[in-house]
C-alpha cells in the first residue's frame, strides 16, 4: 500500500497567494531600506554642522511671545549633540543595525530643504530609532514546513517645529522615521493527505 501526499486545489490557490505575499514583503523590505550618511537617518538629522545657532536665537526673540511662552527660551545646541549611532545587544526577535535614542537637530524636507529644529528649554525632541539589520530572518531561524517569518522596517510620524531660513519663520513640520523593527508571520495552509484507495 502506497501514500501518496497531493495538494489540494485550495491549497494549491493559497500557496501560490503565500508565494506573492512573500516576494510582496521582500520587495517592501528592499524599498523601505533606511539611508544613513552624514549623520542623517533619511530625512531626520543628528548631527547637522550647519545649524544656525545666532539666527534662530534672534528670530525666536523677535517672533511672537506666543512662542517663548509656550515653548520657552532658545538653547544652544552642539553641532555633535548626539554620539554615534551603534547598534546595542538584543534579545529581540529581528536584528537591528541600529537602536538608539536620538535628539533631532535637523530634517531634510522637500527639494532637500533642510529645517532646523527650534531647541527650547521646554521643547527638545528625542525619538527612539531602529533600524533593521541585513538579515531577514527573524530569530530563530528555524525553518517550518507551514511558515516563513521575515523582519519589516516600521516607521512613525513625529510633528515637530522647525525654523525654515529661507521664509524666517518657525512652522511645524511631519516627518517620518525609523521607529522599529517587526517580525512579521507568513502562514500557508498544511498539505492535505489523499489516500488512494486499494
Amino acid at each position: 500500500m502506497t501514500v501518496e501526499v497531493k495538494f489540494s486545489s485550495r491549497s494549491t490557490i493559497m500557496k501560490r497567494f503565500l508565494v506573492i505575499a512573500v516576494v510582496f514583503i521582500l520587495f517592501s523590505i528592499t524599498e523601505s531600506s533606511v539611508k544613513h550618511e552624514n549623520g542623517c537617518l533619511d530625512n531626520i538629522c543628528y548631527k547637522d554642522n550647519t545649524y544656525p545657532h545666532k539666527e534662530i536665537e534672534i528670530m525666536w526673540k523677535s517672533s511672537s511671545n506666543k512662542l517663548t511662552k509656550t515653548f520657552g527660551d532658545i538653547q544652544h545646541v552642539s553641532d555633535n549633540e548626539n554620539d554615534e549611532l551603534v547598534s546595542k545587544a538584543t534579545c529581540e526577535l529581528c536584528p537591528t543595525s541600529i537602536r538608539s535614542k536620538v535628539q533631532i537637530l535637523s530634517i531634510i524636507g522637500d527639494n532637500n530643504m533642510r529645517l532646523y529644529i527650534a531647541r527650547t528649554s521646554k521643547y527638545h525632541p528625542e525619538i527612539r530609532v531602529e533600524v533593521c539589520g541585513d538579515e531577514a530572518k527573524c530569530n530563530p531561524k528555524d525553518k517550518r514546513d507551514n511558515y516563513e517569518t521575515f523582519c519589516q522596517q516600521q516607521t512613525s510620524t513625529i510633528s515637530l517645529l522647525a525654523y525654515n531660513k529661507t521664509s524666517k519663520q518657525f512652522q511645524t513640520h511631519q516627518v517620518d522615521y525609523p521607529s522599529g523593527c517587526e517580525c512579521v508571520l507568513s502562514v500557508s495552509d498544511p498539505p492535505t493527505r489523499n489516500i488512494p484507495k486499494n
